[in-house]
This record gives C-alpha cells, sequence and structure tokens, in this order.
C-alpha cells in the first residue's frame, strides 16, 4: 500500500511537471529538487521493505518469581559485602577496638547516607513516573499480580540501585585506603559485575524493562562513588558557613 501510494505521487508530479512550472504559482517544480525527492523515496522504500521482512511478533513477557527472589537474595548480598568490605578496611586500618569501631562509625554513617540518598531519588523517581511493569502485560500473569500498585513502579529499579549503590560504595572505600593494590581491583570488579547481574534478574523475571535497569545502575554507582567522595572533600578542605540578616536581605553564603 504505503509503496503504491509513492508511485502514483510520483507519477503525478511527473506528469504536471511542465504544467506546474509554467503557471503563476507561488510553488514551483524543478527536476533537480523533484529528484532528490524521488530518489529519497525509492531508497527509503527499499530500507523499509528490508527493516518489514526482519521485524519479528510480539513475544510473551518474561515472568519468573524464581528469578525475582534469586534477584533479592542477590541485592542482600551486594549489601552484605558492602557492609563486610568496610568491616575489613576499618580493621585493617585501625589498632584497639576504640579506634575501631569509631572507623566503624564513620563508614556506617557513610553507608547510611549513601543507601538513604539512593532509595529515596529511586523511589520519588517511581512514584512520579508511575511506569508500568513489563509482566502487567502478560496475560498468563494471574490478574490480582497484574492489579498490585506495585505494577506501576518500574522506574526505575530499585533492585539494581541498592546493589550498584553498595558495591560501588566499597569499592570506593577501598580504593582510598589500598589504591593500586589487589583488593581494590577485585573490588572494583565486583562492583561492576554484582549489580549487573542484578540487573540481568530483574529483566528476566519480567519486573524491569531494561531502560529501567541501566538508570538504576548509572544513578545507584553515582551515588556509591560521588556521596563518599564528597566527603573526603570536606577532610581536606573545611567548609565554612556565613549568614547575614539586615532588615532588607538575608544572606546565607557556604565556601568550601
Amino acid at each position: 500500500m504505503i509503496r503504491s501510494i509513492y508511485v502514483v505521487g510520483l507519477f503525478f508530479i511527473v506528469l504536471f511537471y511542465n504544467s506546474y512550472s509554467q503557471n503563476t504559482s507561488p510553488y514551483s517544480l524543478t527536476l533537480k529538487h523533484e529528484s532528490v525527492y524521488a530518489a529519497y523515496t525509492i531508497s527509503g522504500l527499499s530500507v523499509i521493505y528490508l527493516l518489514n521482512n526482519k521485524l519479528n511478533t510480539h513475544t510473551v513477557t518474561k515472568y519468573s518469581d524464581k528469578t525475582a527472589l534469586l534477584s533479592d537474595y542477590t541485592t542482600a548480598g551486594a549489601c552484605a559485602f558492602s557492609i563486610g568490605i568496610s568491616s575489613l578496611v576499618s580493621y585493617r586500618t585501625t589498632k584497639g577496638c576504640s579506634m575501631f569501631v569509631k572507623q566503624a562509625g564513620l563508614f556506617a554513617v557513610l553507608w547510611s547516607e549513601t543507601v538513604a540518598t539512593t532509595m529515596i531519588t529511586a523511589n520519588i523517581v517511581k512514584l512520579s513516573v508511575q511506569r508500568t511493569r513489563p509482566y502487567v502485560y502478560n496475560s498468563n500473569v494471574p490478574l490480582e499480580k497484574r492489579m498490585e500498585y506495585d505494577g506501576r513502579k518500574s522506574f526505575f529499579s530499585g533492585h539494581t540501585t541498592f546493589a550498584a549503590s553498595n558495591t560501588f560504595f566499597a569499592a570506593h572505600v577501598v580504593s582510598q585506603y589500598f589504591p593500586k593494590t589487589w583488593l581494590s581491583y577485585s573490588t572494583w570488579a565486583v562492583a561492576g559485575l554484582l549489580p549487573a547481574s542484578v540487573a540481568y534478574m530483574r529483566v528476566d523475571s519480567g519486573r524491569h524493562f531494561p531502560t529501567d535497569v541501566i538508570t538504576g545502575y548509572i544513578v545507584g554507582a553515582a551515588c556509591g562513588i560521588v556521596i563518599p567522595y564528597l566527603h573526603t572533600l570536606q577532610n581536606k578542605q573545611k567548609a565554612t558557613v556565613h549568614m547575614g540578616i539586615s532588615p532588607q536581605t538575608i544572606s546565607f553564603v557556604v565556601r568550601l
């Protein structure tokens, strides 16, 4: 149908070329310009034909409770990995119980801030976007499952975000204390692979689209790196805050 329309259109362009070019219409046809449009039409139709032959029909969306449960355990493992690495660094870099507790407490605060920022951001976006999860489109999934409010919280993946923020937080901590060591390199490797496996399972289980987990991975990794990094800047140069009040203005200055 599309090809027939274009062929007929080109036929009329050629047929009435002379008459249109000789009247007083504000529009005009030239052989040079119309040849370009004709060439684009012919080549475009050829591309459409080739792509249309390669177009696959829709397939049933994947759905697996077992894979989703496995992604829960893997995400919990990312959390345990982060806490374990932080504890190991505290143990290796301190002497005595009191110093260990102080260092571990510092990491606990940094970790809490990282995780809180990550998950609050993810949930604000989820509730604002309200993207439908893939399994909702699968008629084989029980209707009551598809009707749950959680089915509108697809973008972006909280599991992937949480896993990435934990593992990249651990990698950043290790790189600060043991840079360019096997421990640092291996931690960064785990930091990249573990949330990637969570992302794969979330898509494979029908809980998320690829764009959900890709976004979650980026946001989680950014939080895991940036938040502890900002605290290293605070250590190098103390921030000063100045506030001035007058009848006309209120000034608030932060110097880093």
